[in-house]
């Protein structure tokens, strides 16, 4: 796992995750933001409950993992498909069917990495 980038800036976004759990299921959610550590989606509370079936006894120290597809839109390349690994860090309650979820890149390639890092780069002086 990589070191701790909870304090890199994050870029506002709005975008489709295709996600797959361990146990074959397939979910879409909104991508809210991306930083160069991971995504925060958004979700209603089934699409919680298909990611993290134990939500209410989440453990931070053991976080789920997930697999996500999704796209970023980048100036020279357009748009470029990655499919990353990514673990479950934590999820917050916006609303009574509206929640967020941490997702933290796993294992991310330095070609992934790296396209993160302009796709935060381009977009950072957009916000």
């Amino acid at each position: 796992m990589q070191k701790n980038l909870r304090h890199h800036f994050r870029v506002p976004a709005d975008f489709i995750a295709h996600l797959r759990t361990s146990n074959g299921d397939q979910l879409e959610a909104d991508i809210v933001n991306v930083s160069r550590a991971g995504l925060m989606i958004s979700c209603d509370r089934a699409t919680l409950e298909l990611l993290m079936p134990n939500a209410l006894s989440f453990a931070p120290l053991q976080p789920g993992c997930v697999t996500v597809d999704f796209s970023l839109p980048l100036d020279d390349e357009g748009l470029v498909a990655l499919s990353m690994e990514m673990l479950m860090v934590y999820t917050r309650r916006l609303s009574r069917d509206k929640f967020t979820i941490g997702l933290q890149f796993k294992t991310p390639t330095p070609q992934q990495a790296k396209l993160l890092n302009t796709y935060v780069n381009e977009n950072k002086l957009r916000v």
